[in-house]
């Protein structure tokens, strides 16, 4: 290439430094190309950023700009409030009560209700028709188990009863928890008697003077 082509070369890249030896002519139309590419990148990167976000503000808009609380909602649905189990019946063969086992009853009781029962020293106890035919349930239910773990423990019996000739009447007062289950109380006789309930001998007594004033006033 002759000096004058590359002069003619040079005053095209930089044509505002015509006075400029080739030299330096050649390193200013260098950092003019650097600082083109530069720019070029620069803008390229900037178009790049633009479009990821256009590709983001769209869907957000498109949503209206609630999808996290919409996916929140999908995914963390509000929770139901648990079936209460319907009172079960009395079973259709009186309750031995001389098979009955200690134990408690439920504090989550949802019914409870009284059912005929024997015993091996004698047939069943007459609590009345309103009692022995009705039942309560959900807070009623709770309330009648609370008072009887509430009754004070029995540390003996009357002195009475020794003397006493009891006659023979079994009851059992059958109840249902949340879960479908039901625990079972009772005892042979109304009177002079213990029922083991939450660990404790409670009165016999005390036990069907509220187990059949709940039940009798809901027949």
């Amino acid at each position: 290439m002759t000096d004058r082509h590359l002069k003619d070369l040079l005053d095209s890249t930089a044509p505002d430094q015509p006075d400029l030896a080739a030299a330096a002519r050649t390193t200013a139309v260098t950092e003019r190309a650097r600082a083109v590419t530069r720019r070029n990148r620069a803008l390229v990167a900037l178009a790049a950023v633009a479009v990821v976000g256009v590709g983001v503000a769209v869907p957000l808009a498109l949503d209206g700009g609630d999808a996290p609380g919409r996916q929140q909602v999908a995914d963390d649905p509000a929770p139901e409030e648990p079936a209460v189990p319907a009172p079960q019946p009395c079973p259709d063969a009186p309750v031995v009560v001389d098979a009955l086992r200690p134990g408690d009853l439920p504090d989550d009781a949802a019914w409870a209700r009284l059912c005929p029962a024997t015993s091996s020293v004698g047939g069943g106890a007459d609590l009345g028709e309103k009692a022995m035919g009705a039942v309560v349930v959900g807070e009623e239910a709770t309330a009648l188990v609370a008072d009887i773990e509430a009754l004070p423990r029995l540390e003996q019996l009357a002195p009475e009863c020794a003397t006493m000739l009891v006659q023979p009447s079994a009851w059992a007062l059958v109840v249902g928890d949340g879960n479908g289950g039901t625990a079972t109380i009772g005892a042979s006789v109304t009177a002079c008697g213990a029922v083991p309930v939450a660990g404790a001998d409670r009165q016999v007594e005390a036990i069907l003077a509220l187990a059949t004033e709940a039940l009798g006033s809901h027949s």
